[in-house]
C-alpha cells in the first residue's frame, strides 16, 4: 500500500485548482464541473467548521459523521477528468473565474482507499483535515465498507478498530458479532475482526490504544508491530515494541486466539475467560486488560464486589474504572509518508 500513489490518481486523473484566471474556460461541461467541485468544496469546508465547533454552519451540514465520506466521493467524482486539485483554506467561494485544464482520458474514475492514511491524504489536498466515517476497501475485501477515521491523534490516519465513551452498546456477544462488526461507526463500535484482519494484511501496521479514566486522566499504549490471522486461525493476535504511558498491559496476550462468550479459546483449563469478563477478547490466563467488558460509571461501581469492568490493569490497577477506549491501527511509515506528502506539495 503507496498512499502517494492515490495522490497521483487525484492529481494526474483530475482535480482543478482555483484560479483568478477565466481566459482558457472554453466548454459548458467543464464549467458544470467547476461549479459542482466548487460547491462540495464549500460543503467539505462548512462540515469542517462543524466538527471543529463552528455553530453558525450547523443547520447547513447533515449531523452524521457520513457526509464528510458523502461530500468526498463528490469531489472525486466531479473532478474525475480535471487536474490537480486543493479546496481553499478560507471562506472565499463567490464565483470567481477558474482556469481551464485539458481533460485526461477515463470515465471519471472514482478512487478507493486501504485504510484511513489513504483517505488522510486526499482530505491534505483539499486543505480540509477532519475526523469522520469514509468508505475503505482493502486489498483482500470485495467491497468497501465504513470505518471512523481518527485525523488528529498523534498526526492522524488512523483506522479505528474499536471505541467505547457511553456504555450504551452491549459488547457481551457471540463470535459472529464480533467477526462481523458491530455499533455505529460514528458512536460507540467494534469493526469487526475480519476487516481488521483484512487491514492488517496489507503491510506493516501499529496498534494505538487510548483510555481516559472518570476523572479525566489520559494514558496511551502503542505497539509497534501488530498482526491478525484469519478466522481459521481464531485471529490469532500478534503484537510488539510497546511504548506509551499507560503501561503495557497487552503483551501478556501476544500470541492469544480470540475468545467470545460462545467460542472459547483461552489458555484456562477451566471455565470461559469471556464469559467470567463479559467481553470478547484475546483471553490468555485470563489477561491484564479487557476493552470489551461491562462499562460501569462510579455511582453504580463498588470494585471486586461489583466485579471487572472495563480495566487496563498496569496503569491503575484492575478495579479502577475507564470512562473512554479508543483501539486504532496505522501503517508504519505514515509520518514518512506524509513528509514526503508535504514536500510534493510544496512544489506544485
Amino acid at each position: 500500500m503507496i498512499i502517494i500513489d492515490h495522490f497521483s490518481v487525484l492529481l494526474l486523473g483530475g482535480v482543478f485548482c482555483f484560479l483568478n484566471d477565466a481566459k482558457d474556460q472554453k466548454d459548458a461541461a467543464d464549467h458544470h464541473r467547476i461549479k459542482t467541485i466548487r460547491s462540495a468544496c464549500k460543503k467539505l469546508r462548512r462540515y469542517q467548521l462543524v466538527k471543529e465547533g463552528t455553530p453558525e454552519d450547523a443547520d447547513s451540514v447533515a449531523e452524521e459523521d457520513s457526509v464528510g465520506n458523502e461530500i468526498l466521493e463528490e469531489l472525486c467524482q466531479a473532478a474525475g477528468q480535471l487536474k490537480s486539485c486543493k479546496c481553499p483554506a478560507h471562506e472565499e467561494y463567490d464565483d470567481q473565474p477558474v482556469g481551464h485544464h485539458s481533460p485526461v482520458p477515463g470515465d471519471n474514475p472514482v478512487p478507493t482507499y486501504d485504510d484511513c492514511t489513504g483517505v488522510y491524504g486526499v482530505l491534505y489536498w483539499f486543505g480540509a483535515i477532519h475526523d469522520g466515517v469514509y468508505n475503505i476497501k482493502p486489498w483482500g475485501m470485495d467491497r468497501p465498507f465504513p470505518v471512523y477515521c481518527d485525523m488528529k491523534t498523534d498526526g492522524g490516519g488512523w483506522t479505528v478498530i474499536q471505541r467505547r465513551y457511553n456504555g450504551q452498546l452491549n459488547f457481551h456477544r457471540n463470535w459472529d458479532d464480533y467477526r462481523d462488526g458491530f455499533g455505529n461507526h460514528s458512536k460507540e463500535h467494534w469493526l469487526g475482526l475480519e476487516k481488521i484482519h483484512q487491514v492488517l494484511s496489507q503491510g506493516r501496521y501499529s496498534l494505538r490504544i487510548d483510555i481516559e479514566d472518570f476523572q479525566g486522566d489520559r494514558a496511551y499504549a502503542l505497539y509497534d508491530d501488530v498482526m491478525l490471522t484469519d478466522e481459521t486461525d481464531y485471529y490469532r493476535l500478534h503484537i510488539d515494541g510497546f511504548s506509551g504511558n499507560a503501561s503495557d498491559s497487552m503483551s501478556y496476550s501476544n500470541g492469544r486466539q480470540f475468545s467470545s462468550r460462545d467460542v472459547d479459546r483461552d489458555g484456562k483449563a477451566g471455565g470461559s475467560c469471556a464469559t467470567q469478563l463479559a467481553g470478547g477478547w484475546w483471553f490468555n490466563y485470563c489477561s491484564f486488560s479487557n476493552l470489551n467488558g461491562p462499562y460501569y460509571r462510579p455511582e453504580y461501581y463498588r470494585a471486586g464486589s461489583t466485579g471487572f469492568a472495563l480495566f487496563w490493569r498496569h496503569w491503575k490497577g484492575w478495579y479502577h474504572l475507564l470512562k473512554k477506549t479508543k483501539m486504532m491501527i496505522r501503517s508504519r511509515d505514515f509520518k514518512g509518508k506524509m513528509e514526503q506528502l508535504k514536500e510534493d506539495h510544496l512544489r506544485k
